[in-house]
């Protein structure tokens, strides 16, 4: 079982848990969201850990994707800041912003149309809030 399992355990809604009294419910949320934001910071470590071992030299392809899936986590992590530390999450999403365009450089319109796409929605959409938050 891993580590994130492992954390899980007692915090997954169960029926009796409906009929726990407010506070023990706000108790579970909050011990919910601090795993999802450990989640995230594991899995943007085990990203940069990997394109250590995944070169851009030696597997181009397998660089870029974890670049998306690092531009992914870097933003998933930015949106759950967003109304905590907004100057945190607009430094996640430049990271994200930046993870992204690096894996556009492998995955061209030209060579790979479908992962090129799939990369401008992800770089547009961390834009967009990079955007947004620079508008608050």
């Amino acid at each position: 079982m891993t580590a994130f399992a492992e954390r899980q355990k007692g915090i997954v809604s169960t029926p009796e848990s409906f009929d726990l009294p407010a506070d023990k419910k706000f108790a579970l949320t909050d011990r919910f969201l601090q795993s999802l934001d450990e989640a995230g910071r594991e899995a943007v470590a085990a990203y940069r850990a990997a394109l250590e071992v995944r070169t851009r030299e030696q597997l181009p392809q397998d660089w870029a994707l974890t670049q998306n899936n690092l531009g992914i986590a870097l933003k998933e992590q930015a949106s759950r800041m967003v109304s905590d530390d907004k100057s945190k999450a607009r430094e996640l999403l430049n990271e994200a912003i930046e993870a992204y365009q690096a894996g556009l450089e492998v995955f061209t319109i030209e060579s790979a149309p479908h992962y090129n796409t799939l990369f401008r929605e992800n770089l547009d959409a961390a834009t967009a809030l990079l955007r947004q938050l620079s508008l608050d």
